[in-house]
């Protein structure tokens, strides 16, 4: 039994990629992120991720995929970077799937051979495989800790989901008292397809953090479309939250794979009044996933704070290793400046 890995490079690259079984690999992943199947990523690379070229690894045995990494070389400057596709985008899981060490070596192996000056590997779990895989085969180069993700697994939930349990009930209570009942309901596959625009112009209406927004805005509302109309449109779950006036007041979205859900969007009008709108929502998406089967559920690795009170964080980092002389220097100047302590110069 032996592992053969082999690059391929163009626009094809991630064609090869599906063909060889990679939707199939990362189902069979503790975690398989619907959001890098490959008609996702081949759909991001083609309308939000354009720059560079398309880079993918294939590891096989006895003809089946054992292992793989879609990647994307861009240059900056004098500097050729490495970087796993998806890096910039709205992806919950980066880990390059393997099926086992041996396949997982392989792929290392082959990353640390890359044409280019600096593989940056983002997205990685501190304490797991990958980047034990790393530190032990690719060139030596720091690993930098990064925004922690969140993960919720459904049967153990952190005890702070209690309080905020009786949050909800509270808010309902207020609501009610209020003479403002609310009322939620939840939708599957098709049910959700007709309100997806509606459900991405309140989220422009309603968002409040400062930058541009990345799902709902006029750049990146084409692909939030497609990418749930047409590539997950069976694994959407949507909670809806309406007001006595029927009027939507707070929404949440998720995309199942199996027992794994990705909490991908959600958005509470905080304007009305009305409170815990945004416990209210993800509370009831949370309990209408288990009620279907679903044990995991991830919420990526932005920063809202929401995010720690109902579910445990997974420390993540940045893996940089330099592939050739020149990213060997570039690396040594960073660390010069002070910047890598502090999980910058990429």
């Amino acid at each position: 039994m032996s592992d053969t890995a082999t690059g391929h490079t163009g626009e094809d690259a991630l064609a090869i990629l599906a063909e060889r079984g990679w939707d199939a690999l990362v189902a069979e992943t503790p975690h398989p992120d619907p959001t890098r199947r490959a008609a996702w990523m081949t759909a991001w690379r083609e309308q939000r991720s354009p720059a560079g070229q398309a880079l993918a690894i294939t590891v096989q045995r006895d003809g089946a995929l054992v292992a793989a990494a879609p990647l994307v070389i861009t240059n900056g400057g004098s500097l050729s970077r490495v970087r796993l596709l998806g890096a910039d985008g709205p992806w919950f899981n980066l880990e390059p799937p393997a099926r086992d060490d041996a396949a997982r070596k392989a792929l290392f192996s082959a990353m640390r051979d890359l044409p280019g000056d600096l593989l940056m590997l983002e997205g990685i779990e501190q304490e797991g495989a990958s980047a034990s895989c790393a530190r032990e085969l690719l060139p030596s180069g720091p690993v930098v800790p990064t925004s922690d993700g969140f993960r919720l697994t459904i049967a153990e939930p952190p005890k702070s989901m209690r309080k905020r349990r009786k949050e909800v009930r509270r808010g309902l209570r207020r609501a009610e008292d209020a003479g403002r009942p609310l009322s939620s309901a939840a939708y599957r596959g098709a049910e959700v397809l007709p309100r997806l625009d509606g459900l991405l112009d309140f989220h422009a209406e309603h968002f409040d953090r400062d930058g541009v927004n990345g799902l709902a805005g006029e750049e990146a509302r084409p692909f939030t479309r497609h990418a749930l109309g047409d590539l997950t449109s069976d694994d959407l779950r949507l909670i809806e939250v309406r007001d006595h006036e029927a009027q939507l007041v707070a929404f949440d979205i998720a995309i199942v794979s199996g027992s794994y859900a990705a909490s991908y969007a959600g958005a509470l009008d905080r304007a009305s009044g009305l409170p815990n709108l945004g416990w209210i929502s993800v509370m009831a998406l949370i309990d209408s996933l288990e009620l279907e089967g679903v044990e995991i559920v991830d919420f990526g690795a932005e920063s809202e704070a929401y995010k720690g009170l109902i579910a445990r964080e997974v420390p993540l980092c940045r893996v940089y290793a330099p592939i050739s002389r020149r990213g060997r220097f570039a690396l040594f100047a960073r660390r010069a400046r002070g910047l890598l302590r502090h999980g910058e110069g990429s």
